[in-house]
């Protein structure tokens, strides 16, 4: 003969074990795992290099000269760098906006062309400080930081 209200912990058991299987399903969704939802804008596309050129436009802080913004390089075809092949390539840049220099804070290495998913590689440790050349990526990257730091001042 069976306890009164058994059926019910049975049930509340299989209800518990099956969110479960779908939690981490249920918090990728609600986590945005697209370059797109994280308001990447193309600055630049080099058809002939196939190789395109995104920052993303949020919270410039100009601090003693210096802003810092995310930038994210994606290729057409797989690069290799320490045995390792990449298709995209998210940094972490901070500008000197006085002195037309800059250095990377940390950069990732990703095999998906958006740079999404785990990364291949990663450093998080400062490089060190570079003048900029004209007329290069970097020079664009710099224009576009230092701008909106500047005029995000309050």
């Amino acid at each position: 003969m069976k306890k009164p209200g058994s059926n019910a912990g049975l049930f509340l058991c299989l209800l518990y074990n099956e969110i479960m299987k779908i939690f981490p399903l249920l918090l990728c969704l609600a986590v945005p795992i697209h370059a797109a939802a994280q308001n990447w804008v193309l600055m630049h596309d080099d058809m002939q290099q196939k190789k395109r050129f995104y920052v993303q436009l949020a919270d410039f802080r100009l601090i003693e000269g210096k802003t810092r913004m995310w930038v994210m390089e994606t290729y057409g075809m797989a690069e290799t760098t320490m045995n390792l092949k990449y298709q995209s390539i998210k940094s972490l840049i901070q500008f000197d906006c006085n002195n037309n220099a800059m250095r990377i804070m940390g950069y990732a290495l990703y095999a998906s062309e958006d740079a999404t998913g785990k990364s291949l590689f990663s450093k998080s440790s400062a490089l060190e400080w570079e003048n900029i050349k004209a007329n290069t990526v970097n020079s664009e990257y710099h224009g576009i930081a230092c701008q909106e730091a500047m005029a995000t001042q309050p």
